[in-house]
């Protein structure tokens, strides 16, 4: 079920909010007829996948982040065991 309110202020506007904060606020209409607030006692199912979208964006994200990472510590480790190769041949060879 929806309910809409119409608020003037501000201060109408966060009242009516916390006075309805066990319902999901699902839209703000700011229109010719006044301004209103639309809550519903179920959630949106356009603003749940919207956030489920973001979420599956954020880990995604973090993937990466986590990927370029992990590579750049490989390729840290790896320029590292070069250096000490080369160091290694360079002794062998008597020049160091």
């Amino acid at each position: 079920m929806q309910y809409k309110y119409e608020f003037k202020t501000d201060e109408e506007r966060q009242l009516i909010i916390e006075q309805n904060k066990e319902l999901y606020l699902i839209e703000v209409q700011n229109i010719t007829e006044g301004n209103f607030l639309i809550f519903s006692d179920t959630p949106n199912m356009v603003v749940e996948q919207e956030i489920m979208t973001h979420r599956d964006l954020i880990s995604k994200l973090e993937a990466n982040f986590m990927y370029d990472s992990m590579m750049k510590d490989l390729s840290i480790e790896e320029s590292t065991n070069q250096q000490a190769d080369l160091l290694y041949q360079l002794m062998m060879k008597g020049v160091l």
